[in-house]
């Protein structure tokens, strides 16, 4: 893997600032040289497997547009300062004081016949030199240290081998993607990148949904049916939560046979790790209501999050597995039906 060119900009909060009063940009090209070259060689080559948030750039009024998307393939055609410092400029305009000072590297490369860019931010830190002499040992703070912080890093791996035809879809990493406070994570796939997951909200919520019902469906074991519905009447507190499926059974401390069940009916299963945002409305559009089953025959169903208001539950006295179950209400419909 090689590395054709490194660029490295200061960026400053600029968000709610207008454009006549951003902080100047300074930029310096990074020599392919020395152990900054190094570090960043090690980054650039890690990057495939460290950015693995499937992301794709999204259109301008409905067209094939986006002007994140035409600065990055201008910088894979020129690969000069001038030319990065608009992707840097359009990064300042969105960070917030509380995303604070960063260090932007935009590393250009190859590999095998691909074009590669690397786009990382190193947050600003402070820190303590230590420096030992033969007798004497010298210790200074410093207040500006650019560090790859494990909570706070943050990366976009674009690559192809046309400019003009690929670069419409990337990778990204963001350490705080999960964070609910919009100023400490969105900013930098939605509002920098112009980006989105590639996965919509309203699918990924859709396949959570569906292979919910289906796992509760297939299964005969009860306490993987009482884990789905009792984790599906919570879900509502996810909304607007950036998520996976098996995030979602962890967050949920669903037992691993209940987990096994989701897994086997999501195909395929590698999708049991795609990101995308919870959609509360969407969810309830395909599992909003909740049925049990008694082995008399009966079958209780209600909205989901209001099942439990609707039936009152009581275990039997002496008997381990055996309910009682409450309702009152006005009878508007009666039905025959042949089958469940």
């Amino acid at each position: 893997m090689n590395i054709d060119t490194i660029l490295s900009y200061l960026i400053y909060p600029g968000r709610g600032i207008p454009a006549e009063d951003q902080q100047d940009i300074a930029g310096t090209v990074i020599p392919p040289v020395g152990r900054l070259h190094h570090v960043l060689l090690d980054i650039f080559t890690h990057s495939d497997t460290e950015c693995d948030i499937p992301i794709v750039f999204s259109p301008t009024n409905g067209t094939q547009a986006n002007d994140c998307r035409s600065e990055i393939v201008d910088l894979l055609d020129k690969q000069d300062e001038a030319t990065g410092r608009k992707l840097a400029q359009r990064l300042q305009a969105v960070t917030t004081r509380r995303s604070g000072l960063g260090l932007l590297f935009l590393v250009i490369g190859r590999s095998g016949t691909e074009n590669k860019l690397l786009i990382s931010r190193f947050p600003a830190d402070q820190g303590i030199i230590a420096e030992q002499n033969l007798t004497t040992l010298t210790v200074e703070f410093v207040e500006q240290v650019f560090l790859k912080n494990a909570q706070s890093y943050k990366a976009a791996l674009y690559r192809g081998s046309s400019i003009d035809a690929h670069f419409w879809t990337g990778t990204a990493v963001d350490k705080q993607i999960n964070y609910k406070t919009r100023d400490l994570a969105a900013y930098w796939i939605r509002d920098f990148l112009l980006s989105d997951f590639r996965t919509t909200s309203r699918a990924g919520t859709k396949r959570l949904a569906v292979s919910l019902r289906a796992a509760a469906s297939d299964t005969s074991d009860p306490i993987v049916k009482r884990e789905i519905s009792a984790a599906a009447t919570l879900a509502h507190n996810f909304a607007g939560e950036n998520l996976t499926i098996k995030e979602f059974c962890d967050r949920s401390q669903l037992s691993s046979r209940t987990c096994e069940a989701i897994a086997t009916s999501v195909k395929p299963e590698k999708l049991m790790t795609d990101i995308f945002e919870f959609h509360a409305q969407e969810f309830s559009r395909h599992l909003s209501y909740k049925t049990v089953e008694l082995n008399n025959g009966a079958l209780l169903t209600a909205e989901l999050e209001h099942f439990d208001d609707v039936f009152q539950k009581q275990q039997v006295e002496n008997a381990n597995d055996q309910y009682i179950y409450k309702t009152q209400g006005r009878i508007v419909d009666e039905r025959l039906k042949k089958t469940k």
